[in-house]
C-alpha cells in the first residue's frame, strides 16, 4: 500500500465496496422501518462514507467530525420531541430523572411539555 515511503490514498473502489459491504450487513439485521429510522441510517451511512474516505480514500476527519456531531445532537433532539409528543408528562418526569447522553442540556430545555431550542 505504501509505494515511496509516503501515504497512499486514492483507493475508492476500496472504500466503496467496504461502505457497500457494511451497509448491506446492517440492513439485513437492522431494517429501518419509519422515516425516523431511515434518516438515522443516513447518519450511519455518512460516518461510515467518512470512516473509509478516511482509510482507502483522503482525509476528511477535520470536516466531517463537527458535521456527524451536529447531526448526532439535531437527530436526538427530534427524537426527543417524537417521545414528548407520544408519552407526555411521562416522559418529561423520565427526562429529569435521566441525564442525556452527552450534557446538551443548553441545546435544548423542556418547558411547559414544549422542546424549545435556544441560543
Amino acid at each position: 500500500m505504501l509505494g515511496d515511503g509516503g501515504y497512499s490514498y486514492g483507493m475508492w473502489v476500496v472504500a466503496v465496496f467496504n461502505v457497500a459491504l457494511f451497509l448491506s450487513f446492517m440492513l439485513s439485521f437492522l431494517k429501518p422501518r419509519g422515516n425516523q429510522e431511515w434518516r438515522n441510517m443516513g447518519v450511519v451511512t455518512v460516518f461510515l462514507v467518512a470512516l473509509f474516505a478516511e482509510m482507502y480514500g483522503y482525509p476528511l476527519t477535520g470536516l466531517m467530525v463537527p458535521i456527524l456531531y451536529f447531526a448526532y445532537v439535531y437527530l436526538a433532539k427530534v427524537e426527543e420531541r417524537c417521545a414528548l409528543a407520544e408519552f407526555g408528562e411521562a416522559y418529561v418526569v423520565y427526562a429529569r430523572k435521566i441525564p442525556d447522553f452527552f450534557a446538551i442540556d443548553f441545546f435544548c430545555k423542556i418547558k411547559n411539555n414544549v422542546c424549545s431550542f435556544t441560543n
